[in-house]
């Protein structure tokens, strides 16, 4: 079976490919309360630690330090901008629910601490 996400596809990097889709499964786009929350994030980090490894050992790639990290910083700021134009054109509330709003908060703290330059979301 393959998955194809032609909403986010562009010509880059396959660490830029493995970038997102562990971003995405390290931090689930899932709204959940109180204690609950630690346990979906720390099971998400694994499904993506287990993701990298399996796609190098699949595809014999292999990646410099920091390179998928570098990448998932290009993601969040990607997802960041994108969810600023959507609150500058008044489109914001129409998409309640999706992944990059729910992980705004998210985002902005991952590329505050990659970058140390302060970020916040919306």
């Amino acid at each position: 079976m393959t998955v194809l996400d032609w909403s986010t596809a562009l010509l880059a990097p396959r660490a830029h490919d493995v970038g997102f889709t562990s971003l995405q499964l390290s931090e689930p786009a899932l709204r959940v309360r109180g204690w609950q929350r630690p346990l979906v994030r720390m099971f998400g980090r694994v499904l993506a630690r287990r993701f990298v490894r399996s796609y190098q050992r699949q595809t014999a790639a292999t990646f410099r330090p920091g390179e998928v990290r570098w990448h998932q910083a290009v993601v969040c700021l990607r997802a960041l901008v994108e969810v600023a134009s959507w609150v500058h054109v008044g489109t914001a509330n129409a998409r309640t629910g999706h992944p990059w709003l729910v992980n705004g908060p998210v985002f902005a703290r991952r590329l505050a601490s990659m970058t140390g330059a302060p970020v916040r979301a919306r």
